[in-house]
């Protein structure tokens, strides 16, 4: 399934992590969309996570529905760590 980087906006005020524990557990609820990783910094209330979805607008539709704001959608057609990269 394609992967997706989305940048969440900050939430004013920041989140604690009980919260965002339970955006996480949100994130695990559709059938066709699930979040893989999440970078959060809590005291600014960002986050940059990864989603595994069939197209963007399956991301698109289903963060409203949990109530989770996003800036930017990007697909990933590149992944590496360190200095190895492959094409996805």
């Amino acid at each position: 399934m394609p992967r997706f980087i989305v940048i969440h906006p900050p939430k004013p005020g920041g989140m604690t992590l009980e919260e965002a524990k339970q955006i996480a557990v949100a994130t695990q609820e559709d059938p066709n969309v699930k979040g893989c990783r999440a970078f959060l910094n809590l005291s600014e209330g960002k986050a940059v996570c990864i989603w595994e979805a069939p197209e963007a607008k399956a991301l698109v539709e289903q963060l409203p529905q949990i109530e989770l704001p996003f800036d930017s959608i990007i697909c990933v057609e590149v992944e590496g760590e360190g200095a190895l990269l492959q094409q996805v």
